[in-house]
């Protein structure tokens, strides 16, 4: 377990720091935090036993989240997998924390909702999942929120970074070899650079640490502006062109919206519109989205 040690720090727990946003979490960390950052072979938080003995060990004065079953059309064929951890190892995460007397900050994702909005999904809006992702992701909300007074879920969409499976990085790796891509019109999203995302929840992390209280619930936290699959994925090949990730010059084109997508086959059923109303996180935290067109040209020059 990777233990980053400063003297007179706030404890963190970091669970989950093998993915795409526990990585970002662990190079980006604030000065005057202790950060104890736990894999899944480290820790793994579907086994309740490795879990106490963790906060035992660590005793964190705050943990962050991180860990999740993230496979969306393999969820279809395995939902006992995705219960397991983005519910059942949520819950009991809950419990141990809320007996040790740890505030939580908690992932999770716009695929709560079904799509069928016309404006941005505020956090007050129904929850309607359409896949075995979604709908595992939305009974760990409802558990931690249930089962633990000071706990912060903050709903994202579509993860980006240069590294790890993502959309941005399917798109690349097609792209090296087709001169072609067919790509939905559909799937309105706002892309999130993992980058931005771990900024805000070490802000969230500062915070509570000066102020010693966070506005638990649910928070919306995504980049803007909110665009179709198609609009990114002309955005993502014109900038991997521009910094020569591409040799070659790519086509990028439009498929209708629900027609099969031959590019990027899926099987489990996705909301059709998922844009996420920021506007909560910013009246009570200062806190603006991030431009993921800005981030995906900053991600490569770097």
């Amino acid at each position: 377990m990777s233990h980053i040690q400063n003297a007179t720090a706030l404890r963190v727990l970091l669970t989950g720091a093998g993915g795409q946003v526990g990585q970002v979490l662990q190079r980006g960390m604030p000065a005057g935090v202790e950060l104890y950052a736990a894999n899944h072979h480290m820790l793994d938080i579907t086994q309740p036993q490795q879990v106490q003995s963790a906060f035992a060990l660590f005793q964190p004065d705050l943990l962050i989240n991180a860990a999740a079953y993230t496979q969306v059309d393999l969820a279809q064929t395995e939902p006992a997998k995705a219960f397991a951890v983005n519910r059942d190892a949520v819950a009991h995460l809950a419990q141990v924390a809320q007996a040790a007397h740890v505030p939580v900050l908690h992932l999770s994702t716009d695929y709560v909702f079904d799509g069928s909005a016309k404006a941005p999904y505020t956090e007050a809006d129904a929850t309607i999942p359409l896949n075995v992702y979604g709908s595992s992701k939305l009974a760990g909300e409802q558990c931690l929120l249930e089962m633990h007074s000071r706990a912060l879920v903050l709903r994202t969409s579509s993860v980006f970074s240069a590294t790890h499976a993502n959309f941005v990085t399917r798109i690349v790796q097609l792209a090296q070899t087709k001169s072609e891509l067919h790509v939905t019109d559909g799937q309105i999203s706002c892309p999130t650079p993992a980058s931005a995302l771990a900024e805000t929840l070490w802000a969230l992390v500062r915070r509570y640490w000066q102020n010693g209280d966070l506005p638990w619930g649910v928070l919306h936290y995504a980049g803007a502006p909110a665009c179709s699959r198609y609009a990114w994925a002309c955005e993502i090949i014109a900038a991997a062109q521009q910094h020569g990730i591409l040799p070659h010059a790519v086509q990028v084109l439009p498929t209708q919206a629900g027609s099969t997508n031959g590019a990027l086959p899926g099987h489990a059923m996705r909301p059709a519109y998922s844009a996420l109303d920021c506007g909560r996180i910013q009246t009570l935290l200062g806190i603006k989205p991030p431009s993921w067109a800005q981030a995906l040209h900053c991600m490569w020059q770097r």
